[in-house]
């Protein structure tokens, strides 16, 4: 089957390819390895009928990418189109990276979705996992095109990582990149990651050594935050301790305000022996400092209180089992969010089972095959409780890397989660899920084109055209040597609806913000008030997200109240009548907000045809 992608969804590709289910477009028009994956998988299955849904899962798959889907699949074997449908209909979302220039074609990596060059518009900065490959720059031109920095700005030349994030680590006012690598290779991941300093003139410097953050770990997961309130980014990482790589601590470099760090990891109390896959941040319990979650692929994730509102001093206590967290055992991404807008930060973290039959047997019936994902509701007083059933969560996710925002600009978070795992068998659809604004979330995957079934890593929001709503960016490229995919971008639909976009500036506060947090009061024509909770952020821990507070508001909004609340001044800002549909900066201590030029939209053509099953 892979022949067949290769031939088709890579060398043939169109915005239709490889998306689940597959139809339309999709349908491979070089059919050779579809069909000899076809008359190897039903040989095999005749020969032996019990031999793994996993088969009878890759056999629906490749009938669909023949066109001969369901009516040529044995009814023993046939997974029906209603296991596919979702209960509510989305705009189509049209993947439009090949027509803008950032079809990158990798392997797994990560993606920072940043506005680098500070001309208003986001640029992408993307890599694949492998140290022969490259990372690239691709600068936004404004009119729906980029071009390629790579060479120019000097990131070309370096090798890639499986992940990396950005934020302002000299508080210059640009916004630098940290690139992470080793991950997964235990003992062989030995690898130093790398601190790319933001020159300002299109160009990049690896500072790893100066700044004092060269370490040779195996890792794939950061935090770039202000732990100690002191205005200054410090440095979290997870590395990788496992079973068969032992002695790999966690590292915690904390800024000493001049552009260089210090590792204070066991003095803080965080140099944890796990299998750190992921890692988030947040001030859960809103005590003013921000705390950390780690999500171990080897074991119970982790969740660590800042100590310093208590002590004065930069110390963590593990906090885990009176905040009753725990599973899912062998997790992958995790974040943290306020998925029910209620001002307390929420916890998402999604399994990483690798059980491709565990997969297939939820379609067959057996929907407890394998751990779900867990969704921790705050419930404000230190403690969480699971949720993911009362969410709709419950699915059988092989989630890698996974993002969250707004896609529908209605203030509610939703997520997109890449799936996969290193098997050419694991053709499995990425999933978005979109905020029913009651607690749960409806799988939109199918509605809004986004199951695409390669390899999903490195996910990313922002508004790419400035239409005032959130983009995705996507790597899909696989681990293994042979699996190589373009990248997506998907050009957001939604149409008829508010948001407020806000850009922070820090002064006692880090440059860009981040950790401030924002409460959004939107009051409706019909009186209706409510409030919009959101803290700088660049997302979740496979993926860097746009530097911006993106908020959805909703389709009838006659009035816009904000307050800012920023962590290390503490000062609180608050404005009534904020204009909507608009992009503002907000800079601490100052006055009033700043309403930003507004910059040309750009559109791109949508996709022909909606098709349905």
């Amino acid at each position: 089957m892979r022949y067949g992608e290769v031939a088709n969804c890579l060398k043939n590709h169109t915005d239709e390819s490889c998306i689940f289910p597959i139809r339309g477009k999709g349908i491979h028009n070089e059919p050779f390895g579809a069909e000899k994956a076809k008359e190897i998988l039903l040989d095999l299955l005749n020969r032996h009928p019990n031999a793994g849904s996993e088969n009878i899962w890759v056999l629906n798959v490749v009938s669909m990418a023949l066109g001969q889907y369901p009516d040529s699949i044995p009814e023993q074997w046939l997974i029906p189109p209603y296991m596919f449908e979702n209960d509510k209909e989305i705009p189509r979302y049209n993947d439009v990276a090949h027509q803008a220039g950032v079809a990158f074609n990798s392997l797994s990596g990560g993606v920072c979705f940043e506005d680098f060059d500070l001309d208003g518009y986001p640029d992408i900065i993307t890599s694949g996992w492998q140290l022969y490959e490259r990372i690239a720059y691709f600068h936004n031109n404004g009119d729906g095109t980029f071009s390629d920095w790579s060479k120019k700005s000097g990131l070309g030349k370096l090798p890639g990582g499986l992940n990396m994030l950005h934020g302002d680590y000299n508080n210059d006012g640009l916004s630098d990149v940290l690139v992470l690598r080793g991950g997964w290779f235990m003992g062989m991941g030995c690898l130093p990651n790398s601190l790319l300093r933001n020159n300002g003139d299109g160009t990049f410097e690896d500072v790893t050594y100066d700044a004092g953050l060269l370490g040779l770990h195996p890792t794939q997961n950061a935090r770039m935050e202000d732990f100690n309130n002191d205005g200054w980014l410090d440095i979290f990482i997870g590395n990788e301790s496992s079973k068969s790589s032992k002695h790999h601590p966690c590292e915690l470099y904390v800024s000493n305000g001049d552009g260089t760090f210090t590792d204070k990891a066991e003095e803080a109390g965080v140099d944890l022996e796990v299998y750190a896959k992921g890692s988030a941040s947040a001030d859960y319990d809103n005590d003013g400092d921000v705390d950390l979650f780690i999500s171990d692929n080897e074991g119970s994730n982790i969740l660590l209180k800042n100590m310093l509102t208590e002590t004065d001093e930069l110390t963590f206590e593990d906090v885990t089992e009176s905040a009753d967290i725990s599973g899912p055992y062998g997790s992958f991404p995790c974040w943290f969010f306020d998925y029910n807008n209620d001002g307390l930060e929420d916890i998402f973290v999604a399994s990483f089972h690798r059980n491709l039959k565990g997969f297939a047997d939820y379609f067959l019936g057996n929907k407890q095959a394998v751990e779900y994902p867990a969704l921790y509701r705050n419930n404000g007083d230190g403690t969480f409780t699971d949720v993911v059933a009362e969410a709709g969560l419950q699915y059988p996710l092989i989630a890698m890397g996974s993002n969250y925002g707004d896609i529908n600009n209605d203030g509610w978070l939703d997520m997109y989660l890449g799936t996969g795992f290193p098997d050419y068998r694991a053709l499995i659809p990425n999933m978005v899920y979109e905020n029913n604004g009651n607690g749960g979330f409806y799988d939109v995957t199918t509605a809004g084109g986004f199951g695409h079934l390669q390899k999903g890593h490195g996910v990313a929001f922002a508004d790419v055209d400035m239409d005032g709503d959130q983009d995705i960016y996507a790597v899909m490229g696989g681990a293994l040597q042979g699996d190589f995919f373009w990248n997506v971008l998907y050009d957001n639909p939604t149409s008829a609806t508010n948001y407020l976009s806000i850009a922070l500036k820090g002064d006692e506060t880090n440059s860009k913000g981040v950790g401030a947090k924002a409460v959004i009061t939107v009051t409706n024509s019909a009186g209706k008030v409510r409030s919009i909770y959101r803290k700088m952020t660049t997302g979740g821990s496979f993926g860097s997200s746009e530097l911006r507070i993106h908020a959805g508001l909703g389709s009838d909004v006659v009035r816009v109240d904000l307050k800012i609340i920023w962590p290390v001044s503490g000062t609180t800002q608050e404005w009534t009548n904020v204009p909507f549909n608009s992009r503002i900066l907000v800079e601490e201590n100052a006055k009033e907000y700043t309403v930003t030029e507004i910059l040309p939209t750009f559109t791109y053509p949508s996709m022909e045809g909606h098709h349905h099953m």
